[in-house]
């Protein structure tokens, strides 16, 4: 047991004939799966049809409640036959306290599942407010800026990628979706705005220049007097030196080719991820 136990607002109860065949230990490691809020134990006896999940905060309860129940998702289509319906004080439902939330998911399929069990699932991890800040810079006859930012505030979600050096992605994304419950545990308003907007232009110039200057000068006279101002070894000496300049040269050009595909890979992850998430 743990030390929110007492609390019932931190409890959700399941109901339903498929937790008959469940055992606790199925049941918790299905929500630790498939539930986009995480439970800290689950108390589910035997051969019973009703189950209390525990969470970490009153927050948790009511969020897992606000999804699950009032938005009549589905947790995972291995447990689909079951109610969520609030805790129980002194034979009264719970009234969980007014929250306004970003729901994570404003989908009309009826599974709202993490696992693989459907593969038509569609989902965003986290809600927690987040700042990311990446830099990074590659110079070497090639300059690549990168930068990313994400903020979440108040059921608000920024994303702004910027790329110079010859590979330049523009993205916006501001996903707006508040909905406020009243005390009733009852879905008062919902306002949903989404405006995405993705801009990509990717372009990688290399430029490889590379200048060699042999100069050969023989004087040769014929009066008992040779004078030879650049001998055959050191003409091949000079020829080495070029090649090896000029190999390395190449190396790093293609050292910096790599970096940049790397780069552009990342850039196409993001893109592949908001495009997934407009799609939503």
């Amino acid at each position: 047991m743990c030390s929110t136990c007492a609390n019932r607002k931190c409890h959700v109860q399941l109901a339903g004939n498929s937790l008959e065949r469940i055992n606790g230990e199925a049941l918790k490691k299905y929500l630790l799966e498939c539930s986009l809020v995480k439970p800290l134990h689950v108390i589910k006896h035997e051969a019973n049809r009703f189950a209390l999940v525990h969470f970490a905060s009153e927050l948790d309860a009511a969020i897992f409640y606000y999804i699950y129940c009032i938005k009549s998702k589905v947790v995972c289509k291995r447990i689909k036959d079951i109610a969520v319906n609030p805790s129980l004080i002194n034979n009264q439902p719970v009234t969980y306290s007014k929250f306004q939330v970003q729901p994570r998911i404003t989908s009309s399929t009826g599974v709202f599942c993490r696992c693989r069990c459907d593969q038509s699932e569609t989902f965003i991890a986290n809600s927690n407010s987040t700042i990311t800040t990446t830099n990074t810079d590659v110079n070497s006859n090639t300059a690549t800026v990168l930068k990313a930012t994400a903020s979440t505030s108040d059921g608000e979600l920024y994303t702004n990628t910027t790329t110079d050096a010859n590979s330049n992605s523009n993205t916006t994304t501001n996903p707006s979706d508040t909905a406020n419950i009243s005390d009733d545990g009852l879905v008062t308003s919902t306002t949903t705005d989404a405006n995405i907007n993705i801009n990509t232009t990717t372009d990688v110039n290399i430029n490889s220049n590379t200048t060699t200057d042999t100069n050969t000068n023989t004087n040769t006279n014929i009066n008992t007097t040779t004078n030879a101002s650049t001998t055959n070894d050191d003409l091949d000496i000079n020829i080495e030196n070029a090649k090896l300049k000029l190999t390395r040269t190449l190396k790093r050009k293609v050292q910096e080719m790599e970096r940049l595909s790397e780069e552009i890979s990342k850039l196409q992850k993001k893109i592949r991820y908001l495009e997934e998430f407009q799609n939503l």
